[in-house]
């Protein structure tokens, strides 16, 4: 298990980017991860983050489901519905995000995602988060092994090239 990561005091929210949310080994991995960074911020005594569970409308449930395993408390959880499988995306499962963070009023967020998604992530956000949100991506650094990492990571950088040109995230990681 690798150590946790730095965060500051007044984080307002966690946000796990579940792809299919399908409790493959990834979801699972990157959902105690989440629940990990709740408990870090929780012992500052700054209270408990709202979890935002951001993916497909097939998935909602499952995804409910790990957060419960990973003992992650049901009123803070909120479901975020990018629309049916086929639809849904990183670009829209940050437009999902940005009314969410809108009508709650937050503005200091962490994005979870998987390792080889964090660069794609940070652009979306750039991209489509207003300039009044801090966020930091920060991803399960475990979940390395559950998956091929060169196919993954080659198609990330196809995906980011492709979706530059299109304009749907910004060609600059965060400052």
């Amino acid at each position: 298990m690798r150590k946790a990561y730095e965060l500051p005091d007044n984080v307002q929210a966690i946000v796990n980017l579940i792809g299919a949310g399908k409790k493959c080994a990834e979801d699972v991995s990157r959902t105690g991860h989440v629940a990990r960074l709740v408990s870090q911020i929780g012992a500052t005594g700054s209270g408990l983050p709202v979890v935002f569970l951001n993916g497909e409308s097939e998935e909602l449930e499952n995804m409910v489901e790990l957060a419960v395993q990973a003992d992650i408390p049901p009123q803070i959880i909120r479901l975020q519905d990018c629309g049916r499988k086929g639809e849904a995306n990183t670009k829209t499962q940050f437009q999902a995000l940005k009314a969410d963070l809108e009508s709650y009023a937050l503005s200091r967020i962490v994005l979870v995602t998987s390792t080889y998604h964090v660069p794609r992530v940070a652009r979306t956000a750039v991209k489509h988060l207003p300039p009044s949100v801090w966020f930091t991506v920060v991803s399960d650094l475990n979940d390395i092994e559950l998956y091929d990492w060169e196919e993954r990571v080659g198609s990330e950088i196809e995906r980011i090239i492709r979706y530059v040109a299109k304009g749907d995230i910004s060609a600059e990681l965060p400052a």
